[in-house]
């Protein structure tokens, strides 16, 4: 039996179901808490709470723990691999970091777009990792795409492969 784990990002109760609560007392997935988990066939997730109940989770209310790679490849967040990371139009710092390295910019392919006054380059999340696997690079990645005001950084492979997630934020430059 494949062993799923998640961590809860938000508390998650049951439904009310004609005004009153479905499930026993207890059936809670409290936010920052591990639990195991189950999957059916096609990856719907429930969290397996301590009464034992099983409450069913949705898209951006956990991260997952440990799972197996099909499940993984289920969830894989086309919307967070689709995210744009563009070097130009007032973003002024992108780190990509794999093993504790620094991998320079120019070893990457960059889309370019120019426009009036403004040159900007720009890669898919998902692009900056099947380049860096055809380069043979392997192993957690980090993007840090910033400018003197905030920040975000993403990881992939933290909790499969390919699979890339928001993991902080910046108030400037790191």
């Amino acid at each position: 039996m494949d062993i799923i784990r998640i961590r809860m990002k938000q508390n998650v109760r049951p439904d009310l179901l004609f005004g009153k609560i479905h499930g026993k007392p207890g059936t809670i997935l409290r936010a920052g808490m591990e639990y195991p988990a189950i999957s059916n066939k096609h990856g719907a997730i429930s969290g397996i709470c301590d009464n034992g109940e099983k409450l069913g989770v949705k898209p951006g209310e956990f991260n997952f723990v440990e799972a197996p790679k099909w499940v993984l490849d289920i969830w894989e967040d086309e919307e967070l691999s689709r995210t744009v990371i563009s070097d130009g139009a007032g973003v002024t710092g992108i780190k990509i970091i794999l093993k504790d390295r620094i991998i320079n910019n120019g070893k990457l392919l960059w889309h370019e777009t120019k426009d009036a006054d403004i040159e900007e380059k720009h890669l898919t999340l998902k692009e900056i990792y099947w380049q860096l696997k055809a380069k043979g690079y392997n192993g957690i990645i980090y993007v840090w795409e910033e400018d003197a005001i905030e920040g975000t950084i993403y990881v992939c492979g933290n909790h499969g492969e390919g699979l890339w997630e928001e993991h902080g934020t910046t108030r400037g430059y790191a």
